[in-house]
């Protein structure tokens, strides 16, 4: 609720009720007259609420000779027996709260003592025992571990009921006493052949198409094997040049473009693409040549010395 002070008399006490309009209806709460006021202050406003009051036979509003817009100041707070003189309708005065403010709910009070005045810390209660605790493993136990387990699940609840121990305990001591049993491999002795004799001459994408595995398996195998899988008999491809040289891939094709490192298709009937179906070929007596006739190419700090010194026939190394 809020109060004007442009009232034509000082004796009525006007409520004024919420809204957006310009020119509201306001009710005097002690004797219930009426009247049209401007809700913004202006002079036309008050100019059509005088209208409207000369129109309805309401007492009209005094329009100072200066135009000055009217404060707004708040009333006093109304008593429950004036709320019942407002306006015919049942209005409570509504308590407003800011949508940021939280709703307070009841507080209990933190007990003080009363010798010191200071609150009075309560004691926190003490935590639940959570859960199950760690089975402790006697060497009979473990001993029943070595006998019955068979590396299939039907034994390990077996050892779970008849150690007391969970499912994930029992497993836990398999591994621990290194009964755990290895996957054998299922790689044919074909495949085995495959892989030996064609992972220096093709891309390990190609492989794994052909040999119908996951790139990740056709390089964890080979690894396994200790086969390397940039190791060629007398040639390079274009990744390994770049890396030798310290260069990026661009700067190699740039060589290749413009004739001054030779490079071949290793498939003749194939282009190297981006797939790894194909690669470029670089015979090591054109690498070396190309070095040593442009080396104002190189970057030292980024190049590979030893390669470039066994390429060079400088030192002895890899022989390919």
């Amino acid at each position: 609720m809020t109060m004007l002070t442009a009232t034509c008399c000082q004796v009525h006490r006007w409520y004024i009720p919420a809204s957006a309009n310009d020119i509201i209806l306001v009710t005097c709460m002690e004797c219930g007259a009426r009247q049209w006021q401007a809700n913004t202050g202006y002079l036309p406003d008050i100019k059509k609420a005088n209208q409207l009051n000369a129109r309805d036979g309401y007492p009209l509003i005094v329009i100072s000779p200066r135009p000055v817009r009217v404060p707004v100041v708040r009333p006093d707070p109304i008593t429950p027996a004036e709320a019942r003189f407002i306006v015919a309708r049942k209005l409570q005065p509504a308590r407003i709260r800011a949508a940021h403010q939280p709703r307070l709910g009841k507080q209990k009070r933190q007990p003080i003592c009363k010798q010191n005045g200071k609150p009075i810390c309560k004691p926190k209660p003490a935590k639940k025992a959570s859960g199950r605790r760690n089975h402790e493993w006697t060497p009979a136990e473990l001993e029943l571990v070595r006998l019955h387990y068979n590396g299939t699940r039907e034994s390990v609840k077996l050892l779970s009921k008849l150690t007391g121990a969970s499912f994930y305990g029992v497993k836990g001591q398999v591994m621990r006493l290194g009964l755990a049993r290895v996957k054998p491999s299922n790689w044919s002795p074909e495949e085995l052949k495959y892989l030996a004799d064609n992972i220096h001459r093709k891309s390990v994408k190609t492989i794994s198409r052909e040999m119908g595995r996951s790139i990740n398996a056709v390089k964890v195998k080979a690894t396994r094997l200790h086969y390397r899988l940039r190791e060629h008999h007398g040639w390079y491809t274009k990744k390994e040049v770049a890396e030798i040289c310290g260069v990026d891939h661009k700067k190699v094709q740039e060589w290749f473009d413009g004739g001054y490192l030779k490079a071949i298709y290793h498939f003749p009937d194939r282009k190297p693409t981006r797939n790894g179906s194909a690669m470029w070929h670089i015979e090591k007596a054109d690498f070396a040549a190309f070095l040593k006739a442009h080396c104002q190419e190189l970057l030292g700090r980024n190049v590979d010395l030893v390669q470039i010194l066994t390429i060079c026939g400088v030192i002895e190394g890899d022989n390919r």
